[in-house]
């Protein structure tokens, strides 16, 4: 079943179709030829003509209006303006629309100074609509971030200005991008205001309003009431995470409850957390390599306290530079972990100073290192320097009177966020929401950091400011059900996690064989974590969602979730010119039961031990062999080469076309026997 992510992200492509170009300055010889065609028709008084060009040029005559009205920025010539209205209402005469009209009425009615200011503000869309598509593409979730609020501002710059059309551009690129993070409830909303905002401006048949009318749709159909208030009683159709309790504790959020920053450098293996980089064993810390000794900034998505920072090296020293910091401070990178400690100033919830704190390990890797069945030497080399760091603080207080203690679980240098990581360790490269984790109450094992309690039997909302170390609470009244795990192999997860995807994103749950209470909604694997042995030689192995379906929880609702056995091995392959088939290392992964998919083995990889090869719907091509496991040479050449089995080449014949077929009787962590059957 597709998402409603999915859904709208394809009604949404022909949107940009219906955006103007901002500042567009020239006109191409295509362009300049239609133009004098509509200036020889407007002598002549020729309406049909002028309609039957912009029909015949409907991109050209676009950019003449573009292009005219960009020149009349400075001019209040009635003659210059009434050449860019002969293109304008020529376009609107295409389909009956009056997009064209409209926005004719609105830039004559502006002041010189206003038409340059809403000129830049287009300019400053145009950049933004880049920058922002830029970073879905390089997956560069800050980014995204800072485009959507930059975006959110220029709307209330183009408000001001009377300028409805692209207020609601920047209003939707916004609404899309919280769509496609499956917060359908805040996008239904914010299209619903895109929508009221064009019918009051009194467009008609203004086709990216129809567009928008067609994605409130979808969602509506999908359950997402854009009328939804905070304060109201829970409903089957209203349990949202603002469907607050009618008691006290539902009507307003309570003062900010401090959360003290704690140091421990022994934070990586004093608490057993669902994070796949957490242990005694560095190897399996984060890590950036620095290339070279030129400043740059450190890793993507580790930002202490909220802020970016540069790394630089002169010899074995390695310096932070940080912004309004004047002078480097020595970080002291070695192998033996060492604390690095960062604060910054504030101003808390009553107005006084106070500085706000994280500390965070550092080392590098030693010149012999045992991982993956090879010894390897990961110091400092001449023209690279590897870091590998982790969180070596938490948050510890007490809230809704029960002990809790935060972690910065998935190493972004913040406290109580989730991001998109992609595993790059096979082909498959896929990403997953990496949350942070907590401890609340008597638990003795960290679960993942939600936004939702369940306390006493009623869900509360906590939210937990970055800029402060606080928290509030909420009460809810809503409606609920209860997930367990059911699994299936040789060792059990030592943690599966489930989010909500629609009405209570933010909403994260670590399931077992105990039930655990959860609200009404559309819930996913978010990730997982197979652990076998303890300290330096742990083995371990991720749980992706993969090809697991969402399922839905209704109230009352006894939801069983069942992975494990029987495991499928998958691959790709690869016909070379010659005849040859690849089968190829990288792309070598195992599914579970449920379709959820099994990767990042560390440190003992899935290397399947027969490998058979036959002419599709015939007989073997060739004997049965197996894959290998890298070694220091294929590390040395290819990083990654070290998490999966290598490339295996069978010789064949351009003229067939051929089946393969893997095996492993067992393995250490998932059991077996695991096959693939043909493919």
């Amino acid at each position: 079943m597709k998402s409603a992510a999915t859904l709208l992200a394809i009604a949404l492509c022909p949107l940009l179709l219906a955006i103007p170009r901002a500042g567009a300055q020239t006109l191409g010889d295509a362009e300049q030829k239609v133009l004098e065609q509509f200036k020889q028709a407007a002598e002549l008084n020729d309406v049909r003509e002028m309609s039957k060009l912009a029909r015949k040029y409907p991109k050209e005559c676009a950019t003449i209006y573009d292009v005219l009205e960009s020149r009349m920025i400075s001019s209040d010539s009635i003659e210059a303006w009434d050449e860019v209205k002969m293109i304008a209402r020529a376009i609107d005469d295409i389909d009956g629309a009056n997009v064209y009209e409209i926005r004719m009425k609105f830039v004559m009615g502006l002041s010189l100074e206003q038409r340059a200011e809403r000129d830049e503000a287009r300019q400053r869309y145009g950049g933004l609509y880049n920058a922002l598509h830029n970073a879905k593409t390089n997956k560069d979730r800050e980014g995204v971030n800072q485009a959507i609020e930059q975006l959110r501002e220029l709307a209330g710059t183009f408000a001001a200005l009377g300028d409805v059309e692209h207020q609601c551009y920047c209003l939707s690129e916004v609404a899309s991008v919280l769509n496609e993070r499956e917060e359908q409830l805040e996008a239904v909303k914010l299209w619903a205001e895109v929508d009221s905002i064009l019918t009051g401006a009194g467009y008609r048949q203004f086709k990216f309003q129809g567009q928008v009318t067609q994605m409130l749709d979808q969602l509506k159909n999908l359950g997402f009431d854009p009328n939804a208030q905070p304060g109201e009683e829970a409903e089957a159709a209203r349990n949202t995470g603002t469907s607050w309790s009618a008691d006290p504790a539902g009507q307003t959020y309570s003062d900010p409850l401090p959360l003290k920053c704690v140091e421990d450098e022994k934070l990586p293996s004093k608490f057993a957390t669902p994070s796949y980089s957490s242990g005694e064993n560095t190897q399996v810390w984060r890590d950036f390599t620095l290339v070279g000794d030129k400043q740059v900034p450190f890793g993507g998505d580790f930002r202490p306290l909220g802020d970016k920072f540069e790394v630089s090296r002169q010899g074995v020293k390695i310096f932070m530079h940080r912004e309004g910091v004047a002078k480097p401070e020595e970080i002291k990178v070695i192998t033996k972990p060492n604390l690095v400690r960062m604060d910054k100033e504030y101003e808390d919830w009553q107005g006084a100073k106070q500085r706000l704190e994280y500390t965070w390990l550092a080392c590098t890797g030693g010149t012999e290192e045992a991982r993956f069945g090879l010894s390897m030497n990961s110091s400092p080399q001449p023209d690279q320097y590897t870091i590998r760091y982790h969180p070596a603080c938490y948050l510890k207080g007490k809230v809704l009177g029960l002990d809790l203690m935060v972690f910065d679980d998935n190493g972004s240098g913040r406290f109580g966020d989730a991001y998109e990581l992609p595993d790059t360790t096979s082909t498959l490269e896929p990403t997953f929401t990496f949350c942070d984790a907590m401890i609340l109450g008597k638990e003795k094992v960290a679960g993942p950091f939600s936004e939702f309690l369940y306390v006493d039997g009623a869900f509360y909302r906590m939210t937990l400011s970055p800029t402060d170390y606080t928290v509030r609470t909420r009460k809810l009244a809503v409606e609920t059900g209860s997930v367990t795990l059911k699994f299936q192999g040789k060792v059990a997860p030592a943690s599966v996690i489930i989010e909500e995807t629609r009405e209570f994103k933010g909403a994260f749950f670590a399931i077992g064989a105990v039930p655990v209470t959860v609200p009404v909604g559309l819930y996913r694997v978010s990730y997982g974590i197979i652990r076998k042995g303890k300290g330096p030689t742990q083995d371990t192995c991720l749980i992706l969602p993969g090809k697991f379906e969402s399922f839905s929880v209704k109230k009352d609702e006894a939801k069983v979730v069942d992975l494990g056995e029987p495991f499928a091995i998958d691959f790709q392959t690869e016909q070379l010119p010659g005849g040859a088939v690849k089968v190829i290392g990288r792309s070598v992964v195992v599914y579970g039961k449920a379709g959820e998919l099994y990767t990042r083995f560390f440190d003992i990889p899935v290397i399947p031990e027969k490998v058979a090869m036959r002419i599709k719907g015939g007989g073997a091509a060739g004997k049965a062999r197996p894959m290998a496991r890298a070694t220091f040479e294929d590390y040395r050449q290819d990083g990654r080469a070290i998490w999966q089995p290598l490339d295996l080449v069978f010789e064949g014949s351009p003229d067939n076309a051929y089946e393969v077929k893997m095996d492993l009787k067992s393995h250490d962590l998932l059991g077996g026997p695991l096959t693939s059957g043909w493919k």
